[in-house]
């Protein structure tokens, strides 16, 4: 049998016919008191009846002994063998990951272990995972705390909970979310707790410049602190934008806003850290910071503003780190940056971000993360050759260029109708790589969520998991940033642009893929918590997209071969109903209730259309 760890320890030996029987409800002799409240942590989720006491690591009742040495922080050394196990470690976070490592052991073999010697330590200094909570789905802290049991496993050390609007309760602000279920300081400073218990640092995240449309748009009072009130037309494409999306980068009042939602949100979390995020400005210097980035060049106004958080943050004793997707526009500006500043550069594709931008930040000295993307969102299940290629692009270029780490992102756009599982591949290979890139490039990702992730005995679930975010290579259209599927699950059934160049051939070829994976799914034996869960989400997620092919087949004949089909409308109708009946009922599993009805609001379209049509 394979041994299968994840991350992958950078030096593993081991010895599968020799062997160790643990008894679970035996001693934990810790030498130093200061691991203590790590090892009590650690020894919860697989030891729980063993007594931890401190000691002398010779004490004879113990049957696993942990050691201070003097490696580095975060590092590990686990042996297991005639004489029990040993954990040493430099730091309390070193001792915490050998007992991941121990868990992960116990998980594969039960009680009776191999012998082996392992010497593990990190490669990056941060190892994140940031989660969109603004796109109307608000995690229940419950959940949030269930998925930082899944990521400490993983030895994940960073959480982003990625804020615009309010998704969070403001106390001056109340309006921004007045009947909507938001995350309270209260629940913020409860879970911070529980992440540093088991060494991820929760680093408050919140838009401060771009992205503000929730407040500017959305909600009765904040317009008059937009750059362009009335909507803009964008630079790339000339499109216009109906709403105001960015802040006013020359206005006073704009930016104390900016510092009234921070000085709260703030007062929150322990972390030294503060993700600004200013990303995607996509109207600065088309409004009223015209007249200044006629003269200084928007480039600049962007940098200035940076500038002013820098201090802000500085004031709050807080390290800034900041999206780096405008900054890269302007490379000449990137020596300019304050070097205790973190850039945390971004792209979701497979050229993307590209490795000039890594090379200027490494070449400025500016410490800089690489931020991969989990391809879930606009998918409903993912984009697996998209995840795979940008997740290893993404670090491997951090690793060439002297980044300081990795932060995987898992967006919400659309609604944030997907569900739990289909970020669990990204989330567990951007882990592995970021822990040891050259270790874990080519680990066998598919065993490892079989064992570790969905527990699954009949070993179908990592093939599955992978192989359903294929499906959109059998799309005929490639659209960046979303499926077409998806697209069309989204779209009206009056829209006949929708379906241009797409034929039912096309149609029936994700059809058929879509299909093949409900006998799959029925032949899972999974063990974990989630799989009720897990199971009804995937069937969704596989319903959602066979009904956005059958609109597509509406749109097709109706639109296209004038022939109005109103059986397969009533199936529309009909099916549009029980969709959201599962959607509403597995996102109140694990989440608020939030601004759900926002997110049905595709589907409720087409029950009026349909339901106007068959004169319902």
């Amino acid at each position: 049998m394979k041994t299968v760890l994840v991350p992958k320890p950078l030096k593993i030996e081991s010895n599968l016919e020799k062997q160790f029987v643990l008894d679970r409800n035996g001693y934990i002799s810790v030498c130093d008191k200061n691991f203590f409240d790590a090892v009590v942590t650690a020894k919860k989720y697989f030891l729980g009846e063993a007594q931890v006491i401190i000691g002398e690591y010779a004490h004879k009742k113990a049957q696993i002994v942990v050691e201070k040495n003097e490696d580095k922080d975060e590092a590990y050394k686990l042996i297991i063998n005639e004489n029990g196990i040993k954990i040493s470690a430099g730091s309390k976070s070193g001792a915490f990951y050998g007992f991941m490592t121990l868990k992960q052991l116990i998980r594969q073999y039960g009680n009776t272990l191999p012998f082996v010697e392992i010497e593990d330590e990190p490669y990056f200094k941060i190892r994140g995972y940031m989660l969109d909570i603004s796109r109307n789905k608000i995690p229940t802290i419950a959940h949030l705390k269930e998925k930082v049991d899944m990521l400490c496993e993983l030895k994940i050390n960073h959480l982003e909970l990625y804020v615009e609007g309010a998704p969070f309760a403001f106390k001056n602000h109340k309006i921004a979310y007045d009947g909507v279920s938001v995350l309270t300081g209260e629940e913020i400073a409860e879970f911070d707790k529980y992440c540093l218990e088991r060494f991820i640092e929760l680093v408050p995240t919140q838009n401060t410049f771009g992205h503000m449309g929730r407040w500017l748009f959305d909600t009765p009072g904040y317009k008059h602190l937009a750059e362009c009130p009335e909507g803009f037309n964008r630079r790339d494409n000339g499109e216009f934008v109906p709403w105001p999306l960015c802040l006013d980068p020359t206005s006073e009042e704009a930016f104390d806003f900016v510092k009234d939602i921070s000085d709260d949100l703030l007062s929150y979390f322990s972390s030294d850290k503060y993700n600004v995020c200013c990303d995607e400005t996509l109207e600065v210097g088309l409004g009223k910071s015209k007249p200044l980035a006629d003269e200084i060049g928007i480039g600049r106004v962007y940098l200035n503003y940076l500038l002013k958080l820098h201090n802000y943050c500085r004031q709050k004793g807080k390290q800034m780190m900041f999206w780096a997707d405008i900054i890269n526009e302007y490379p000449e500006l990137v020596p300019e940056i304050p070097k205790d500043i973190i850039a945390l550069n971004w792209g979701y594709y497979n050229d993307l971000p590209k490795e000039d931008s890594c090379i200027a930040f490494e070449k400025s000295g500016v410490p800089y993360c690489v931020c991969p993307g989990s391809a879930v969102w606009n998918t409903m299940i993912g984009n697996t050759t998209q995840m795979l290629e940008n997740v290893h692009d993404t670090v491997m270029k951090g690793y060439r260029h002297s980044a300081i780490g990795v932060v995987t992102t898992d967006w919400g756009d659309s609604g944030h109708i997907q569900g739990i599982a289909p970020a669990y591949p990204s989330i567990v290979y951007g882990a592995a790589l970021s822990w040891q890139p050259q270790v874990n490039e080519d680990i066998d990702l598919p065993s490892i969520l079989n064992l570790h992730i969905f527990e699954d005995k009949a070993k179908v679930m990592g093939d599955f998991s992978l192989n359903i975010g294929r499906y959109v290579d059998y799309e005929k259209r490639k659209i960046e940033n979303t499926a077409d599927t998806f697209r069309l699950l989204r779209g009206s059934l009056e829209n006949e642009k929708l379906v241009e160049d797409l034929d039912v051939s096309d149609i029936e070829k994700v059809e058929n893929y879509l299909k093949s994976f409900l006998p799959i799914l029925l032949k899972a034996d999974m063990k974990n918590s989630d799989s009720a869960l897990i199971i009804r989400e995937y069937k969704l997620g596989i319903d959602m997209l066979l009904y956005a092919l059958l609109k597509a087949r509406y749109i097709i004949k109706t639109k296209r071969e004038k022939q109005e089909d109103l059986a397969m409308l009533t199936k529309i109708h009909f099916k549009a109903k029980e969709l959201i009946k599962e959607l509403s009922e597995t996102w109140l599993i694990k989440n608020k209730l939030s601004l759900l009805l926002n997110s049905v609001d595709f589907l409720q379209n087409d029950i009026k259309f349909s339901k106007e049509k068959l004169g319902l």
